[in-house]
């Protein structure tokens, strides 16, 4: 009877089992040793940190097949020229050396902006790749107006004016303000940059207007249009340096926040300086070669 009773008991017995698996216990709460957790980051701050991951490097082949084709419409044309005995040699090599860097950063502008759209990654770009996009247009109205010099001058009121004059200005401006304009308002960049986008376009628009008031003033002479073509030339410059100062204060803190940004970037902007200096060379030169 009694081993009856201990094979009841008997916790090996499959009908009864007094040994039960305890419930997960919850975690501690309010522990003072336990480690906090680390709070979520914000969802735009990933956006713009991820930005060289989504956007992705563009193909070098396309790269380089681009460029030797800017190259081959932008330097060309001015190749004929080379080796003209009115100026020195070393003149030369500079003014050539410029458009061989304003081709480079066409080119790049391009690809990067093709590589863009095909991946749907427009928001994405960078603000280096904004310099070298904005170029494109410059680069295409230079294009457009050299293939116009020579036509005869349009004569509005007093004045002459040349037709490739307007269509550098046109071509050059609209684009560039349309651009901005997208990336201040898709741009997954901080606000600072956002901010840079617009006043890039507010100058271009200030520079498009520069036609219209010259024709007015050549039509219909007045101090008011006198004062607002100065007025309106003094804003592109305060623009223009304001611009500069918010790029150059916005990449400081790009790198005080550690934010990653791909090799394209660097190296749009240091193209634009390069260029910036080999164009404010050139005056410089010439000075010298006059005083010479």
């Amino acid at each position: 009877m009694a081993s009856m009773m201990l094979a009841e008991w008997s916790p090996a017995c499959s009908h009864w089992n007094p040994v039960t698996t305890p419930p997960p216990l919850d975690p501690p709460r309010g522990n003072p040793y336990q480690s906090p957790s680390p709070a979520p980051d914000d969802p735009a701050d990933l956006s713009a940190k991820d930005s060289a991951n989504r956007l992705g490097s563009p193909h070098l082949g396309l790269l380089a097949g681009v460029i030797v084709l800017v190259m081959m419409l932008y330097v060309a044309q001015w190749l004929p020229d080379f080796g003209d005995k009115a100026y020195p040699l070393w003149l030369q090599l500079v003014l050539l050396a410029q458009e061989i860097l304003t081709s480079i950063f066409c080119g790049l502008g391009v690809t990067l902006l093709v590589h863009a759209i095909v991946r749907r990654r427009v928001a994405h770009l960078m603000p280096g790749h904004w310099l070298a996009i904005a170029m494109v247009a410059s680069v295409a109205a230079e294009l457009i107006a050299r293939r116009m010099t020579g036509e005869p001058p349009i004569e509005v009121g007093f004045r002459f004016f040349r037709p490739e004059w307007f269509t550098q200005r046109t071509i050059e401006d609209l684009p560039a303000i349309l651009f901005f304009v997208v990336m201040a308002r898709m741009s997954v960049e901080s606000s600072l940059w956002r901010g840079y986008a617009w006043l890039r376009a507010a100058v271009h628009c200030l520079a498009f207007l520069v036609v219209p008031l010259q024709l007015s003033m050549a039509e219909y002479p007045s101090h008011s249009l006198l004062l607002a073509i100065n007025v309106n030339t003094w804003l592109i410059i305060g623009g223009n340096s304001l611009s500069l100062v918010l790029f150059v204060v916005g990449i400081i803190l790009d790198w005080r926040s550690g934010l990653e940004r791909d090799r394209w970037h660097w190296i749009a902007i240091g193209l634009k300086v390069a260029i910036v200096a080999v164009t404010v060379f050139d005056p410089l030169l010439m000075h010298l070669l006059v005083r010479t």
